[in-house]
């Protein structure tokens, strides 16, 4: 099955999508090129193309000018920190379109079930990569149930 690119519909323009300085999205019909945008871009092109775990993203997103670390939310970047395996992906809460971004469009985390398979395929690449051991399906439903019962924690 060969992939192509949307084209939008006969008489609706093309749309894009760019972010703002508190980590939300905006839609516009012309291209959109502001430093929060451009560095949503940079930021998901570094995790795609060095496979970087949660707790090292938070690094370079505070080697990031002041405007974009303010686009991420410190409770859930300190959540981010305490991750070191690129499995640990899903378990990363997010609470703004610029976290979910670079959750799902960085590291690839699905968002429909129906994508594990592709999830699966990168987590592994990235592993390899890293030369990270890949986690067994118990590791990671015992570390979803600890991440589980801290939410409880909080009501």
């Amino acid at each position: 099955m060969s992939l192509a690119r949307r084209k939008p519909a006969e008489g609706l323009s093309q749309t894009y999508c760019g972010f703002r300085d508190d980590g939300s999205t905006f839609k516009s019909t012309e291209s959109v090129d502001n430093a929060c945008t451009r560095a949503m871009r940079y930021l998901v092109s570094e995790i795609r193309s060095k496979n970087l775990r949660p707790n090292e993203v938070v690094r370079a997103i505070s080697l990031q000018p002041e405007f974009v670390q303010r686009m991420f939310r410190p409770a859930i970047l300190g959540q981010w920190f305490t991750f070191d395996s690129y499995w640990q992906w899903p378990l990363c809460w997010t609470s703004t379109s610029a976290e979910s971004t670079l959750k799902h469009r960085g590291a690839g985390v699905p968002i429909e079930p129906g994508d594990h398979a592709s999830w699966e395929g990168r987590r592994q690449l990235a592993e390899r990569a890293r030369g990270e051991l890949s986690a067994t399906p118990a590791e990671v439903s015992a570390a979803a149930l600890d991440l589980l019962s801290g939410w409880e924690a909080l009501d």
